[in-house]
């Protein structure tokens, strides 16, 4: 259901309607392209989860320093270990500022990530509703 509403897959019948933004913790990652940097990524994720060019420009720093991926940002993704990789997806995913952060069963420990280290490295402040399984 949660990849249903993050529009990762569709519904065998049936429609499902979002009205909000929608993050998701799922596919952390989901549309990274192996062959382009990581700073090429991050714009074509962000339009991907409805950010406008202007709001990752606005927010391309923080997601980078979030990510702890400064002097590997302009690297291919293929080069980046799996940590980096999530790493870079995570940042992204919750610097669309959501209405809605869903995530399935392994969301346990990204929200303690996020309840942890969200505050010290964002200077916005939404309210993130997260979908019922990952508590």
């Amino acid at each position: 259901m949660l990849k249903l509403i993050a529009g990762i897959g569709k519904p065998t019948s049936g429609t499902v309607r979002v009205d909000r933004r929608v993050s998701a913790l799922i596919e952390l990652g989901a549309g990274f392209h192996p062959e382009i940097s990581g700073r090429e990524n991050v714009y074509i994720n962000g339009l991907m989860l409805g950010l406008s060019r202007r709001e990752i420009a606005d927010r391309f720093a923080e997601i980078v320093r979030f990510a702890e991926l400064e002097e590997f940002i302009d690297a291919p993704v293929k080069t980046y270990s799996s940590g980096m990789y999530m790493r870079l997806g995570f940042a992204v995913a919750i610097n669309v500022d959501p209405d809605v952060l869903a995530g399935g069963r392994g969301a346990r420990c990204r929200r303690r990530i996020i309840h942890a280290q969200v505050p010290r490295h964002s200077s916005r402040n939404s309210g993130v509703a997260a979908a019922p399984s990952c508590w």
